[in-house]
């Protein structure tokens, strides 16, 4: 039998000549290239054990001339390092010897009995035994080295026991002692911010299903002082040769300080997206709303330079300034759009039926051109909580859209009225104009260049910068129409 082409050399510390000789006998008949070295006495086997001969394996009688028994053996071994020690006992210390291995001696025999083919299998087993705890041991000393030289957790979770082993980035990244640390799954779930863990489930779980090799995770994980960290979690999958998965292994590593910047960055871009909304507010007011006004307006001077009839001429420049009035309050209102802030628009109370009929009057040209009827219904003592440019804007929109689209068979009529519903003031604007056909356009009614009438002016941009004045003041709006019988939109303004 050959354990190896490589020679090995074994140490033999037996003090009687005959039981040496006969071990000698077996090495050689079993080993094709061995070298035996004798020892007759520890101190003899101390100076080979400290000698540069590097030992494959040791044979060790358990009694000596000036050594014997626990001390004998617990020498040797601090003297052998990594070299297995092979006990070598009688029948009268089969009690010791069995003890010898909770000392940490590789094997034990029994001199009574020992052939070569169990002397080669001890030694060969002892060899290969040491060599793969060697390695082991090598691989446990790079994984603590990787651990110690990167700021990660390095985690490597036994999934058929349920065993999670943490490298010491535990403590320096998260502050867990290891006596607070469990190593079952479950600790680990336990530190999951509750808002991420149903995602990371979903996609371990994911994982599992297809056997995926690799993963990686972003999730919040609790430290010791109950604050969270970001982190990127990214792991390999290690499967059996049925394909089950047996362990994963991973790393945990520390994004907190790069989330930080992509959340500055998201604010960032939210307030951008926000100030981008405001200026196109404000140039819809200015395109829109003051095109109103400036319309009525030169209409009440066309009317006071064609009359002759003085009473009449008062009573235009009545409506005159009352035009202007309201054109001055919208230049005003427009300084709230175009002040910089990072928060929302301020809201402030606004009488609802006075401001329907300032709007009424500040478009009065075309209601009496158009015979239009404005029917405000509205109760005097109710106040919304609105951005009052915003509201300014919609109603000017609401009013104006209802005499721009009137039906061609009948005079323009306008209903203004409210009702409330959990949370909400709804104020609806009825009309009984062309209507839209909400089958056709129903979900593109509040689309940007959206129109649903041949009209040349119709620029398909009012519902939409109405939505989202609406929606930018928590409201929201809703349409109910029928071609040719007019429409109902209710705006609900949040209480």
């Amino acid at each position: 039998m050959v354990l190896s082409s490589k020679e090995i050399s074994i140490l033999v510390v037996e003090d009687n000549p005959g039981d040496f000789f006969l071990i000698q006998d077996m090495l050689k008949e079993e080993f094709r290239l061995v070298s035996i070295h004798e020892a007759r006495t520890f101190a003899e086997a101390r100076m080979q054990l400290e000698s540069p001969t590097q030992f494959d394996t040791i044979l060790l009688d358990l009694s000596l001339p000036d050594a014997s028994g626990e001390k004998l053996v617990e020498g040797v071994l601090q003297l052998a390092g990594h070299t297995p020690v092979i006990v070598l006992t009688g029948y009268g210390d089969k009690g010791f010897g069995i003890k010898t291995l909770t000392l940490g001696i590789a094997d034990y025999l029994f001199k009574d009995e020992l052939t070569g083919a169990q002397l080669y299998k001890s030694i060969a087993y002892s060899i290969e035994r040491r060599r793969v705890i060697n390695e082991l041991q090598d691989s446990n000393r790079r994984y603590e080295a990787v651990s110690k030289a990167t700021s990660d957790t390095v985690w490597d979770w036994d999934i058929t026991n349920d065993r999670i082993q943490y490298s010491t980035g535990l403590d320096h990244m998260f502050g867990y002692a290891s006596a607070e640390v469990s190593n079952i799954q479950s600790w680990w779930k336990q530190k999951i911010h509750p808002e991420d863990l149903e995602k990371v489930m979903n996609a371990l779980d994911e994982v599992f299903e297809k056997n995926a090799t690799q993963v990686q995770l972003e999730y919040r994980f609790q430290c010791a002082d109950g604050t969270y960290k970001y982190i990127l979690d990214r792991a390999v999958l290690i499967l059996d040769n049925k394909d089950n998965p047996v362990r994963m292994i991973g790393a945990m590593q520390d994004i907190s300080e790069r989330k930080k910047h992509e959340i500055q960055l998201e604010n960032l871009l939210n307030v951008t997206r926000y100030q981008n909304k405001r200026l196109q507010n404000f140039a819809y007011i200015v395109s829109h709303n003051i095109r109103s006004h400036s319309a009525n307006i030169i209409g009440l001077v066309d009317f006071i330079g064609e009359s002759k009839n003085e009473d009449e001429k008062r009573v235009f420049f009545d409506m005159l300034k009352t035009s202007t009035d309201k054109l001055a309050q919208t230049i005003e209102n427009l300084n709230e759009i175009i002040t910089i802030q990072n928060d929302t628009m301020q809201k402030s109370p606004v009488n609802l039926y006075e401001e329907v009929r300032k709007t009424g009057d500040a478009v009065n040209v075309m209601i009496s051109q158009t015979q239009t009827r404005l029917i405000n219904e509205i109760d005097k003592s109710i106040e919304v909580m609105v951005v009052p440019s915003y509201l300014e804007s919609i109603l000017l929109n609401m009013i104006t859209n209802a005499i721009k689209y009137r039906s061609p068979d009948r005079d323009p009529v306008i209903h203004m009225y409210t009702h409330r519903e959990p949370g909400y003031l709804v104020l609806s604007v009825q009309d009984n104009g062309l209507g839209i056909d909400l089958d056709k356009y129903g979900d593109r009614i509040f689309g940007m260049y959206v129109t649903f009438h041949n009209r040349k002016d119709a620029r398909g941009f009012g519902l939409y910068i109405t939505k989202n004045q609406i929606e930018a003041m928590e409201g929201k709006i809703e349409l109910e129409s029928k071609p040719g019988e007019g429409s109902i939109f209710k705006i609900y303004f949040q209480e």
